[in-house]
């Protein structure tokens, strides 16, 4: 946390005084040695290992029988079938979706509305440091 919090003192000073690009140059020198299909290797590779590998196990999960303390039995689709023959989960998924388009707008509007807003600020503070770097006056 103080780290995360000097970068943005550091960055903020640089703003202040108009040597924001100094900072860009400091941190696109700190990965100039590696190749950059390294990085999009690692991101790719962890992307995988977060998303994919999860969705993976529990779709191989679904076409087995496990209660935890046994040993796990290959089943096929009979839990698909027995998921999707069941009256409530009919109710159950139009409950879920009732529920998402009731949330998921309400809380858009609020995100959309907080990234206008950091938007608006930055362009603020971008305005006011390329005036202080050209030696406009601020307040014109």
């Amino acid at each position: 946390m103080r780290a995360a919090l000097a970068v943005l003192a550091i960055s903020l000073g640089n703003l202040a005084v108009g040597t924001a690009g100094a900072l860009e140059a400091d941190l696109a020198g700190a990965t100039s040695g590696v190749p950059r299909l390294i990085l999009a290797l690692m991101a790719w590779v962890s992307g995988t290992g977060v998303l994919l590998l999860p969705m993976l196990v529990v779709v191989w999960l679904s076409l087995r029988r496990w209660d935890l303390l046994g040993p796990i039995q290959y089943v096929g689709l009979d839990n698909w079938h027995s998921v999707l023959s069941d009256p409530t989960f009919g109710n159950s998924l139009l409950v879920t979706l009732v529920f998402i388009a009731l949330v998921v707008p309400a809380r858009f509007r609020r995100a959309a509305l907080a990234a206008a807003l950091a938007l608006a600020f930055a362009f603020s503070l971008n305005r006011i440091a390329v005036r202080v770097r050209i030696g406009a006056n601020p307040s014109a």
